[in-house]
């Protein structure tokens, strides 16, 4: 049983009812992180977060831990670029005291200067030892803008020198309930749920002010050009590589850009894995993913290599997509299929991650696939992805972003290359 509704006070409500197992997360989201910043905050958000673990609400940081940990969980929270999520995971006795504890969350305090000092000392740690993923730094080129650039939880220098003030204020504006998303999924009641909405129901707004969604796209979405082939000087011997394929989510709905990325690199016997790692043992990992960004999403063909394989790997992936977008093989039909039909039941067994699947889709990014593969055939499927393979794997849609050594292959060969591949695509 599945709800999605808000209530008065501007809080989305949702929920995912399954009887039959013996847990429940809940998971609490706020509009909030680097893209709602600007240059003289960045990290304010990420500071924020910890801060609800120094004092929550009446609450100091031990209370906080024995009071979760009593009930055989640990509250996490995690800041995104567009979101912050705090979550936790309890058996269903514990429903009621993890919903209690949570709906400090929202409660109307304020933090001390002694405590934004204690928790800067910990963030400066972390941003001193922190460094860019290989996702963040291919979102950073995919993106090209600075809310994409900077790190999630700032630099030093800026966030030193937030005031009490500041924080509490950025608390106050976007830390309430009708900036907020609450997503329940596993074994819960039916009492428990209505206890939830209860409790929730009586939460009251810091502010009238209504934060609007802010949507980043990228430059040049769905018209890319040669300039979209970007390559980067690197030091080391291994080359990264990301090739990137748009998708208009009102042209391919999600579901079949996932089932395209899944022939492609979704697991070890798609396409790719198989090709570059079991055949000609080119690297030892390759991977294809698809990124979910409201009306857009991208596929992600990702793989690290040495330099002197970078041709070599480029020629294998190119041909592989050309190869899709024309064809669509009963053997990939035969290993993709399961996964989105009889597997999906394996999602409901996973509380945690459905609470945060629901609430992102449809709260965070508003979207909801209404695709159903309804006893789905190699032709019905198949027709169907072909023609999702030939809007998708377009020159207009496609990025490549390689950061090499320049000393082991000229960057010019590896240019031309790519460009040749996308007038291939025409």
């Amino acid at each position: 049983m599945e709800k999605n509704f808000t209530l008065e006070n501007g809080l989305r409500f949702i929920s995912s009812q399954n009887r039959n197992i013996n847990s429940v997360s809940i998971s609490v989201f706020f509009r909030v992180g680097s893209v709602y910043e600007n240059r003289f905050n960045y990290g304010i958000t990420h500071l924020v977060e910890h801060l609800f673990f120094r004092r929550f609400n009446n609450l100091n940081n031990s209370e906080l831990y024995y009071k979760a940990e009593s009930i055989g969980t640990e509250l996490r929270g995690r800041t995104f670029r567009d979101f912050v999520c705090f979550e936790a995971v309890v058996v269903p006795q514990y429903f009621k005291s993890l919903m209690d504890l949570l709906m400090n969350l929202f409660a109307d305090f304020s933090w001390t200067n002694d405590e934004l000092d204690a928790e800067k000392a910990i963030v400066k740690k972390q941003i001193d030892f922190s460094t860019q993923s290989y996702l963040e730094f291919g979102e950073e080129l995919y993106f090209n803008c600075e809310e994409y650039s900077v790190p999630i939880m700032g630099d030093w220098d800026t966030v030193k020198n937030f005031s009490v003030v500041e924080v509490n204020q950025w608390k106050k504006k976007y830390f309430q309930c009708s900036n907020a998303a609450v997503s329940i999924a596993g074994g819960f009641s039916q009492n428990d749920l209505e206890y939830a909405e209860k409790c929730l129901s009586t939460l009251k707004c810091f502010s009238d002010e209504v934060i609007q969604k802010k949507w980043i796209t990228p430059p040049n979405l769905f018209s890319r050009t040669e300039k979209d082939i970007r390559l980067f000087p690197g030091n080391s011997s291994i080359s990264d590589v990301w090739i990137m394929f748009d998708v208009n989510l009102k042209n391919c709905n999600l579901t079949t850009a996932e089932m395209l990325s899944t022939i492609l690199g979704g697991w070890c016997g798609s396409r790719l894995p198989y090709l570059l790692i079991d055949t000609y043992a080119l690297t030892d990992m390759i991977s294809s993913v698809v990124y979910q960004y409201a009306e857009f999403a991208r596929i992600s063909i990702e793989y690290s290599i040495f330099g002197q394989d970078i041709l070599e790997s480029l020629s294998y992936v190119f041909d592989t997509v050309k190869a899709l977008k024309k064809d669509i093989r009963h053997e990939d039909f035969d290993k993709m299929i399961s996964f989105f039909t009889t597997n999906r039941i394996k999602d409901n067994d996973d509380p945690q991650g459905l609470s945060f699947t629901r609430g992102y889709d449809e709260w965070i990014q508003n979207y909801t696939d209404e695709s159903r593969l309804e006893n789905p055939s190699y032709v019905t499927i198949s027709n169907t992805i072909q023609k999702a393979a030939q809007y998708v794997f377009s020159p207009e849609n496609l990025s490549i972003f390689i950061r090499n050594n320049r000393q082991t292959v000229r960057q010019k060969d590896i240019k031309n290359f790519c460009i040749n591949f996308r007038e291939e695509l025409r």
